[in-house]
């Protein structure tokens, strides 16, 4: 059999003299007398490149002494191949299935024009008899039998660690892929608003610029996190838990609050620009005018939050959080997320921006404990909406 459907080997018995033998170190010390009994009992096998003369999996029943040309070992474990190890011409391999009786481990697969001689263990027992006719045979075997499971076990852990490596690579690749069209796309939209904001000032709101932005962002992000072949919940995308984070999340965000109002209060002491400014501004409903045009958008508002921490947590820190490594990346994923977020927010104002820069720290820290965007979307909302709309800071002040 082959494993791309050509002629089986070609097959050829008897085999050779058993002085082509001498060279297997397998025979070494043999006499010139069992050499040839057992070259008697061996079958050639011709291959073909990529031939297969043992599966993974079969029961090993024969040996296989390389005569010329090279066999490849190769490991196959969901889909995915791994060439172990090759033998070449003087070689033996297979041998450890007489000791222990197990199945192959591993695919025997000639990587070019291969002449191998194949050697039953029926055969063997034929002409020498049991391996385990004497104490010395017998304690022979069964050190080679533990033999053979150690070096089974080092291949399986080779090759469970050569797949992990080849799945991280594969997964920092599309990250990477995913992480630079981010900075790009992130940095150009930067870029071109600066420049055409200007014919914009006093035409249109800037809610309603970010809304658009916000509504680009998420026709190209979501397509490209579907199609990436990863889970949704790569992305935060996840009800796993939902209870414990949305309790956690309610618990900081109250905490965080507590911070920001005791803050501004301090502030108001000391910084000598907000002297005569209230705790408590209402600068959302005051900007506005209308009470019913600032509920109208906080409604707006608290729908687009979620979508800016599907493309700030979600899309951005996550991209991070796979592409990086070491011990601190969840930290530099958070740093490097929130510098993003703050770019996006710069058509505002520089100063509204750096306020946005601690909250988005606070969301990134939220998001890598909890890996979903429940929790930290609803923060994002209550915070928002309470300073924005009813704490205020002077610093917030936008076109």
């Amino acid at each position: 059999m082959t494993s791309d459907g050509s002629p089986t080997p070609r097959l050829s018995s008897p085999s050779v003299p058993g002085d082509e033998f001498a060279r297997f170190r397998l025979f070494e010390g043999l006499s010139k007398e069992d050499r040839a009994a057992i070259a008697a009992r061996c079958s050639r096998l011709e291959l073909a490149p990529g031939d297969v003369v043992a599966e993974q999996g079969s029961v090993g029943r024969e040996m296989y002494l390389v005569a010329s040309g090279e066999l490849a070992i190769v490991r196959r474990d969901d889909g995915v191949e791994v060439t172990v190890n090759t033998v070449g011409a003087g070689h033996d391999v297979g041998i450890m299935a007489m000791f222990d009786g197990g199945v192959r481990a591993a695919t025997l697969r000639a990587t070019g024009p291969t002449v191998v001689h194949r050697l039953g263990f029926d055969d063997l027992t034929a002409v020498f008899g049991d391996a385990s006719t004497s104490p010395f045979a017998l304690m022979f075997r069964n050190e080679l039998r533990m033999h053979t499971e150690f070096l089974r076990a080092g291949n399986e852990a080779s090759t469970a660690a050569y797949r992990r490596e080849v799945e991280e690579s594969r997964r920092r690749l599309k990250f990477g892929s995913f992480v630079a069209f981010l900075i790009g796309s992130v940095t150009l939209y930067a870029f071109l608003l600066r420049i055409f904001l200007g014919s914009l000032v006093g035409h249109v709101d800037s809610t309603f610029i970010s809304a658009g932005i916000l509504a680009f962002c998420l026709a190209i992000y979501v397509p490209m996190m579907r199609t990436s072949g990863f889970p949704m919940s790569t992305y935060g995308l996840t009800l796993a838990g939902w209870k414990r984070s949305l309790t956690e999340s309610l618990v900081w965000t109250a905490a965080f609050l507590g911070v920001v109002t005791l803050l501004k209060a301090i502030l108001l002491q000391v910084v000598p620009s907000w002297a005569g400014e209230p705790l408590f501004s209402f600068y959302g409903f005051t900007r506005y005018g209308s009470v019913w045009k600032a509920v109208a958008l906080m409604g707006v508002y608290s729908i687009f939050a979620p979508i800016q921490e599907l493309i700030a947590r979600g899309a951005m820190q996550s991209s991070f959080h796979e592409f990086l490594s070491g011990p601190r990346r969840d930290v530099w994923a958070i740093v490097l997320s929130t510098l993003m977020f703050t770019q996006i927010h710069l058509h505002l104002t520089p100063s509204y921006a750096v306020a946005v820069f601690v909250p988005s720290l606070f969301w990134g820290a939220l998001y890598a404990r909890q890996r979903s965007l429940l929790g930290v979307s609803i923060s994002h909302v209550l915070i928002g909406v309470y300073v924005a709309f009813f704490l205020g800071l002077p610093m917030m002040v936008h076109r």
